[in-house]
């Protein structure tokens, strides 16, 4: 036993090769990603008994476990500090919402790693990494033991080289609600494989408490944390260095997780907010009988702009089987309340469509939410010249037109009507191409 025990490594001598591997790991980072090598000089590596693996709060703290990071390859070592660099540069630990927390740390966990994983860095087993080769996200019976899930029955999230986290938090909550009462164990299963590498901890939750002589490090401990916008600065400089050491060869140049990072930055449009503004500029009319008075005491005549007692705009709502019945409900509920603060009269014409316009509703504000109760949503390819043709067809004459799509279309052009025209794109990607042409387009951020 005591040959045994001289043969092992004392808690000193683990703690000296833990701070080496630490600091040539940092080194290696700053020189070749310089990105993540200048923003890690702004985090706080500290040691830690109370996780058996590693932790990152939003003030900047890695918390790591000695066992666990010693039985780490030095790659791999490389690789959880990106990750754990990541959740700081994309801001993840501010972007929570009113989400359910286990569900997006499994989404951003699996973004990250997979930004990590195409860049070429090494990750330790048991973390979420989806199958690189089909760029998608596979969960299984297998994955979930546990859980009474069909034999052969796979929940598939694809094409995520076209999805955010948001968008993968989104199908993993349809997931939840596909499974019913076993949807809550299926979300603390997915956290327990995610904690397998990492635990994040948000505003207000408690630090682990941190070994002998790392107080010191801990940032945020004295109640001096640090902020989102505090971040978006260290964000900021850290690509401004980065990109001028690119340029001098001192660095590489990026990749998939420089395009979260860069994605994390860009201001986020209200969509909601978009939609209203397009209200209220094409529900007024100029009206020659009633002239302005300022107009007049200014000695010149003009129109006055008096509320238009029917809105006449066309909602076109795309059902070809991309968007799901929580999209709809949100962007209805929206207009409700945009028709309600317009008057009573107000109304728009709503078309459902895929290859054909198979359903024509006028909606108002006390119809509305009826009219959501009674869609039923047909599958088809989607053909938006049929809108234009229909529209002619039927003699509609709409001052605007407002299209809800995944922005597919089955030709790369297509008919319009006339008049402004704005498209809300439920699915990310290059579907905003197709249509921009046409119009504005804003990609619609659903919180399930």
């Amino acid at each position: 036993m005591l040959l045994e025990a001289d043969n092992q490594p004392n808690e000193a001598e683990k703690i000296a090769k833990f701070n080496d591997l630490v600091t040539k790991a940092n080194f290696v980072i700053f020189k070749k990603y310089p990105l993540f090598g200048s923003l890690l000089t702004k985090l706080s590596v500290v040691r830690t008994k109370a996780l058996p693996t590693m932790a990152v709060d939003a003030d900047g703290n890695i918390f790591m476990n000695v066992d666990f990071t010693l039985e780490l390859s030095f790659d791999e070592l490389i690789g959880v500090l990106c990750h754990e660099v990541m959740h700081i540069g994309t801001l993840s630990l501010f972007r929570l919402g009113n989400r359910d927390m286990r569900l997006w740390n499994v989404a951003s966990d699996y973004m990250i790693n997979r930004a990590l994983t195409q860049d070429g860095f090494k990750l330790p087993k048991g973390g979420l990494i989806p199958d690189m080769k089909k760029d998608q996200i596979v969960l299984d019976a297998m994955m979930l033991p546990g859980l009474t899930i069909p034999a052969g029955k796979k929940f598939i999230i694809k094409d995520l080289k076209n999805k955010t986290e948001e968008h993968v938090y989104n199908e993993l909550v349809k997931i939840k609600k596909e499974l019913g009462e076993q949807g809550e164990d299926f979300a603390d299963m997915l956290e327990k494989l995610k904690e397998q590498l990492d635990k994040h901890l948000y505003k207000g939750m408690d630090k682990p408490e941190v070994s002998e002589g790392e107080q010191g490090k801990v940032q945020g401990a004295g109640g001096d944390g640090k902020e989102e916008n505090y971040w978006k600065d260290q964000i900021e400089a850290a690509t401004l260095d980065a990109k001028e050491r690119a340029e001098s060869g001192t660095g590489g140049s990026g990749g998939s997780g420089r395009d979260m990072l860069d994605a994390a930055m860009k201001p986020k449009i209200n969509w909601r907010q978009m939609l209203r503004n397009f209200f209220t500029m094409h529900g007024k009319m100029y009206s020659w009988s009633r002239p302005a008075k300022r107009a007049l005491g200014a000695g010149y005549y003009a129109p006055k702009i008096v509320p238009k007692p029917e809105i006449d705009i066309v909602v076109a709502m795309d059902t070809s089987g991309s968007i799901d019945d929580e999209v709809f409900k949100q962007f209805l509920a929206e207009l409700k309340s945009i028709l309600t603060g317009t008057g009573s009269k107000s109304r728009v014409k709503l078309l459902l469509f895929h290859h054909d316009v198979y359903s024509e509703t006028d909606v108002t504000p006390n119809n509305i939410m009826d009219v959501l109760s009674k869609i039923k949503p047909q599958s088809g390819g989607t053909t938006f010249s049929n809108i234009a043709r229909y529209i002619k067809q039927k003699q509609i004459k709409p001052k605007a037109t407002i299209y809800l799509t995944d922005g597919e279309n089955d030709t790369p052009t297509f008919e319009v009507p006339e008049g402004p025209k704005m498209f809300f794109i439920t699915q990310p990607g290059g579907t905003h191409s197709m249509v921009k042409k046409y119009g504005p387009s804003y990609d619609i951020d659903v919180v399930y």
